[in-house]
């Protein structure tokens, strides 16, 4: 809504340029889809270290709320940033809806998944958690990196059991939510 006023009031003002507000509303997405990974991937490392330890530290511990803001987005930026979170380890509760939001958007996802190298993710996911536990001070042995990190093995045998999900045009009820 609000880039459809941007547009508007730009060819009200007569404005010889409206790219940058196209411009200016990706940057924006990027901004908030980087702010909803930071958020997710803080939660999975502080969940795997000893509770109450470093949780004081992190302004942001919406995992959910990450995930969310992540899997609502009907863009193709929030697509492919909803595929490369399965370079974490998503458990329990994450996991169900993270594997909802993939079923929700059904077989697009598939090529994003199918897309991923996870060498490269698994790589990715190490120095995220590195710059991580330099930001936090978090004692580097008090966390297992495979607890955060989902293995090469996982991520692959996981695609494949949503892909089979998902060409069956499987979807998850509310409750699965």
């Amino acid at each position: 809504m609000r880039n459809i006023f941007a547009l508007v009031l730009a060819a009200l003002l007569n404005q010889p340029n409206l790219s940058s507000v196209a411009i200016a509303a990706e940057d924006r997405e990027d901004r908030l889809i980087s702010h909803a990974r930071y958020c997710l991937l803080n939660d999975i490392m502080l969940s795997s270290v000893s509770p109450g330890t470093y949780q004081s530290l992190v302004s942001c511990r919406g995992s959910e709320l990450g995930l969310a803001f992540i899997g609502e987005r009907s863009s193709r930026r929030a697509d492919a940033e909803l595929a490369k979170l399965r370079r974490y380890v998503l458990d329990g509760a994450l996991g169900e809806s993270y594997t909802c939001y993939i079923l929700s958007k059904g077989k697009r996802m598939l090529p994003l998944l199918d897309a991923l190298d996870f060498s490269e993710q698994r790589k990715i996911c190490e120095a995220e958690v590195g710059q991580r536990i330099r930001e936090l001070g978090i004692v580097p042995n008090k966390l297992n990196v495979d607890t955060v990190c989902s293995t090469q093995s996982s991520a692959q045998n996981w695609i494949k059991d949503i892909s089979v999900a998902a060409k069956a045009g499987r979807k998850c009820s509310e409750q699965d939510w």
